[in-house]
């Protein structure tokens, strides 16, 4: 009776001796078996990443026409004793803002950050995005206090230089503010130039009574506030609304 050539044969007590061409074929059933197993772990059910890309700025691009007229984002992060802990989370979603802007703004468009809290203090002064480096919209870290206090924030964007650009204040904060002199508001947000005001919200619930009094034309977005991407997507809805377009997934 023959025997299959190739496969092996019995060695000394019966066991089975591979060939060379069969310890090939064992060899590369093993490879093919490995990159199945690969690309088995490397697939992600496709609802998982819809999920993942709608809470990255990075996969999102601004769409549609906006006005020829530039725009000046100011983000005023809220530094009181209730948003202190999330610090981190703000400074890495203005890192990705920074990269993001570029490819998604006007050359002319600019970005500004202040801090506020009992005082202010502007990390970064309005800075056109072609100007725009991953270290320019760091955030501070010297001390302004634990309070609400919107005058000295508002007094900070009131004292920046003098642009053509549309300007729009887009507040990261738990909207709790102390009582505020409404027509002071008013009177800096005329000087500035301001005509859009943004609240990104740190939960899902609905901005305080008092913010809305103060800002009843006030759009609002909400971030998971641990969550650096949910809180850079929520400034790109921001900045969306400022001009007037849409965030859309771009994969």
């Amino acid at each position: 009776m023959g025997a299959f050539k190739g496969a092996g044969r019995l060695g000394r007590g019966g066991a089975l001796r591979r060939s060379g061409a069969g310890r090939a074929a064992a060899a590369l059933g093993g490879i093919g078996l490995l990159a199945l197993g690969v690309v088995a772990a490397a697939a992600v059910p496709a609802w998982q990443d819809d999920m993942a890309a709608a809470d990255d700025l990075t996969r999102q691009a601004l769409v549609g026409p906006r006005n020829l007229t530039c725009q000046r984002i100011v983000v005023l992060l809220d530094q009181s004793g209730s948003m202190t802990e999330f610090a981190q989370v703000r400074s890495d979603a203005m890192a990705t803002l920074a990269n993001w802007a570029p490819a998604n703004l006007r050359g002319t468009d600019q970005l500004a950050v202040v801090r506020w809290a009992d005082t202010a203090a502007t990390d970064a002064a309005p800075t056109d995005v072609d100007a725009l480096t991953p270290s320019t919209l760091t955030v501070g870290s010297s001390d302004v206090g634990g309070g609400t206090e919107l005058g000295p924030a508002l007094d900070e964007v009131a004292a920046m230089a003098a642009s053509p650009c549309r300007t729009s204040l887009v507040f990261i904060s738990d909207g709790q503010i102390a009582a505020a002199d409404a027509a002071r508001v008013d009177a800096s947000l005329q000087a500035a130039g301001v005509d859009g005001v943004s609240l990104v919200l740190p939960n899902a619930t609905a901005a305080p009574d008092y913010w809305m009094q103060l800002f009843p034309y006030s759009t609002t977005f909400h971030a998971d506030p641990n969550n650096p991407n949910q809180t850079a997507r929520a400034l790109g809805q921001a900045i969306a609304a400022a001009t007037g377009q849409q965030l859309e997934v771009t994969r």
